[in-house]
């Protein structure tokens, strides 16, 4: 699928700075723990990935899980999506590892030309969304 060599770096990254925390943890749990972690950032909040879909499309793409039932696996344009979410949690988890505090993170993440107007795009899609259900 178009752009899974990108998605799977992101999510080996965040694989990998999950795992300095808790390596002993399934996959899913570090990465709902690090949201539990980063939970007062209200731009990741607001842009929170599911992540089931998440950890099956690593899976999937990265062929670590055979026969298992790939039905909420991200393709096309719900992976360039999901791989941003992914993104903004990567970025949110480094720089809260260097030290940053949430508001400094929100301020920051605030200033990034990807993350503010991507994101803004998308809190927007959301509440539309929410009102026309």
């Amino acid at each position: 699928s178009l752009g899974c060599e990108d998605f799977l770096v992101v999510a080996q990254a965040i694989d990998g700075i999950t795992k300095i925390s808790d390596s002993k943890e399934q996959f899913r749990k570090r990465v709902t723990n690090l949201y539990n972690q980063l939970k007062n950032i209200h731009r990741l909040q607001n842009n929170k990935m599911d992540i089931n879909t998440f950890v099956n499309t690593r899976n999937y793409y990265a062929h670590m899980v055979k026969d298992q039932n790939y039905a909420f696996v991200a393709k096309d344009l719900q992976l360039i999506e999901l791989q941003q979410k992914a993104i903004l949690l990567l970025t949110c988890a480094l720089l809260n590892f260097y030290g940053l505090s949430d508001c400094q993170i929100d301020e920051s993440l605030g200033h990034s030309a990807f993350v503010g107007n991507f994101f803004f795009n998308m809190e927007a899609k959301d509440a539309v969304a929410k009102e026309n259900n």
